[in-house]
């Protein structure tokens, strides 16, 4: 199993009436997603913030692609970077094009 670790926020404050319908969708990447997420639940607008370290339960490319719609939907650009890791190998993301970047001892 991958185990991951996330720093990524919103450059700016986003609308955040509908998020928590957003991160309710079915979907291993939406609840992998809603256990990080941390923002200012009682304002209508915050800075959102990725932020936790784990295992990840659901395919990296998954995640991205949660992560690219999440982008369009609320109209924000993300900043910041994630890494996976695993026995064998270790990579890097780099928000907003999370392309994918081997890790070297």
């Amino acid at each position: 199993m991958k185990k991951y670790s996330f720093e990524v926020t919103t450059s700016d404050k986003i609308e955040t009436k509908n998020l928590e319908k957003w991160f309710s969708q079915d979907g291993d990447a939406y609840d992998v997603l809603s256990t990080m997420v941390d923002y200012e639940r009682d304002k209508e607008e915050s800075v959102l913030s990725f932020d936790d370290d784990g295992t990840l339960r659901c395919s990296v490319k998954k995640l991205i692609a949660a992560l690219y719609e999440f982008s369009a939907e609320f109209k924000c650009e993300l900043k910041g970077e994630f890494y996976t890791y695993s026995r064998y190998d270790a990579h890097h993301y780099k928000a907003p094009k999370f392309i994918k970047e081997e890790l070297m001892d």
